[in-house]
């Protein structure tokens, strides 16, 4: 499961309970087409791509966090930088 949350005022959470995920540090998020791919020591991964509705609630600077669960518990928390290409 990989979902990205992103609210104006506490910024985008990728909630995801994939361990492989871990080893990704940033998030770009590409204007034109709503790609979203995450970037880190671990390579380069596609995740999907966000609708116009999501796209319009970025803002610049966001803060990001990357949270994979497991079951109903936490098991890690990460900082996401988050970064909108044009």
């Amino acid at each position: 499961m990989i979902d990205l949350i992103i609210n104006e005022s506490g910024g985008v959470t990728l909630a995801h309970t994939l361990r492989s995920l871990d080893g990704y540090d940033a998030l770009a998020i590409g204007m034109a087409d709503g790609t979203a791919t995450l970037h880190g020591p671990a390579g380069e991964k596609r995740i999907g791509a966000l609708r116009p509705a999501m796209l319009e609630m970025l803002r610049p600077g966001m803060s990001g966090r990357s949270i994979r669960v497991s079951g109903w518990s936490v098991a890690r928390v990460s900082p996401l930088a988050v970064r909108i290409c044009h």
